[in-house]
């Protein structure tokens, strides 16, 4: 009567599968699923479970992978009927499938959306709970897209949900790829596991697949070592399938040339005109005319919390989501290149608790390299001390910056204080958690925005300056 992987779930008629995750052993709660009726389990262990003879065993290598295998067939391999355009890499993921969906819709296609930030499946938006649903999560809302009508699905891939198998048996027609950096090393371990994590997504391809991957990036040609599909390049260096030349950036768009036309894009940022190229060459790909898919790219705009912008006054004010070094790089390095002449740019970050430890003093650095002021706080620092986090990212300081560095553990002082010494036209870079509304501290999800706590703020300055 249904399946779970989570014993709580599961109903009189279940299935239980026993899957192992980073705390909880299934294994350990088969006794729970079947007091709650489940009728037959699956597990790797079969040897330790004889005294479970009321329930059907089925003994299988890999719990997650079956998981996801009989969840398809028990929807009737409902995901089939939807054209479905993957997209992996470190950074750059929720920018260009927003973009894809933008395009596709503009061009009177209907298109469902899996992403960090939300998901859409033709009914409703709601905010996302993980980048890349679990199975069972992913065909429930599979299953109302096919209901709504629509045709085209376009989804962030993640290195997880590629290890765990959540998308092995998702039909896509387009895999692309943005860039790998450090991340997630928490997980994976080494970067070999990391990267071999996405690479699967590509060595999974068949020949009637199409992939579409940055030349842009060294790692291009790992990816497609055992790729069997259709390979096509884009590129903002190199003259491949698809490439583009930034013509003019400041801090209200850009004019970029894509295959001989001038195109201006709404945004701005080397990094989101090789993400536009990506969404670009996807629909590209498809089969869909080239002017017409310019005049779609030309009307998008980014996703929440992507180099947002909050106000133009009095200083210029941007949220980003960036939590890696390569993110943070590339967005510091593009607010430095747009910034007015003689202006400075003020930049709060901090980084995640529980998580890869060795991005801390890299991300200090690159904060300190770009920005004029660098305040590190707090970010989300989960079961961690948020002292010992800025003290680990601090070692990443030259000692020829440290003057320009300030430490304030709460966020919200920190973007107080940032707001507090810029000047007209200064930016200001509130680095980490982008579209996020909440902080997470001791097992607790506190609420907080960076983009409302900024804008009330702001507000309360002008306030008090009228008064």
């Amino acid at each position: 009567t249904g399946i779970s992987c989570n014993s709580k779930d599961v109903k009189p008629g279940f299935l239980f599968v026993a899957v192992k995750g980073a705390k909880f052993d299934g294994d350990e709660f088969i006794g729970e699923a079947l007091e709650r009726g489940a009728v037959a389990f699956a597990t790797s262990q079969a040897h330790t479970h004889s005294s479970f003879s009321s329930a059907t065993i089925i003994i299988t290598e890999n719990p997650r992978k079956f998981y996801s295998l009989v969840l398809h067939n028990y929807y009737d391999r409902i995901a089939s009927r939807l054209k479905f355009i993957g997209v992996t890499g470190t950074n750059g993921k929720t920018t260009t499938v927003y973009l894809i969906k933008q395009m596709l819709d503009k061009m009177g296609l209907s298109c469902g959306l899996f992403s960090t930030v939300k998901v859409w499946n033709g009914k409703n938006y709601r905010m996302a709970s993980m980048t890349t649903p679990d199975p069972l999560m992913l065909l429930e809302d599979i299953k109302v897209m096919v209901n709504s009508g629509i045709e085209y699905c376009v989804m962030e891939v993640s290195s997880h949900a590629l290890d765990q198998h959540r998308v092995d048996f998702i039909p896509f027609i387009a895999r692309a790829f943005t860039n790998i950096t450090h991340d997630h090393l928490d997980y994976h371990g080494t970067f070999i596991n990391y990267l071999n994590a996405k690479k699967r997504f590509f060595d999974a391809a068949p020949p009637t697949d199409t992939c579409i991957l940055n030349r842009d990036d060294t790692h291009f040609t790992y990816m497609i070592q055992n790729c069997k599909g259709k390979v096509l390049f884009y590129s903002m260096h190199y003259p491949v399938d698809f490439h583009m030349r930034v013509l003019e950036m400041n801090l209200n768009g850009m004019v970029v040339k894509i295959e001989g036309r001038d195109v201006v894009l709404p945004f701005f940022g080397i990094h989101n005109g090789s993400n536009a190229l990506c969404a670009y060459a996807v629909c590209r790909a498809l089969g869909f005319d080239k002017d017409r898919v310019l005049m779609a790219l030309s009307e998008t705009s980014l996703p929440e919390g992507r180099l947002q912008r909050v106000c133009s006054y009095p200083p210029h004010v941007f949220v980003d989501y960036a939590h890696t070094p390569d993110a943070m790089e590339k967005v510091l390095k593009t607010l430095a290149e747009v910034k007015p002449s003689g202006k400075r740019l003020i930049t709060v970050f901090g980084c995640g608790g529980n998580r890869d430890k060795a991005k801390r003093p890299l991300m200090g650095k690159i904060a300190a390299t770009y920005s004029d002021y660098v305040i590190i706080t707090s970010d989300n620092p989960r079961d961690e001390d948020p002292l010992q986090i800025i003290k680990e990212i601090k070692k990443g300081i030259p000692q020829s910056a440290t003057s320009k560095v300030l430490c304030i553990e709460d966020r919200r002082e920190a973007i107080k204080t940032a707001l507090s010494l810029a000047a007209t036209n200064d930016i200001v870079a509130i680095l980490g958690k982008g579209h996020e509304n909440y902080q997470e501290i001791k097992g607790k999800k506190l609420p907080f925005s960076d983009m409302d706590v900024t804008l009330e703020l702001l507000k309360n300055t002008v306030q008090n300056v009228i008064k």
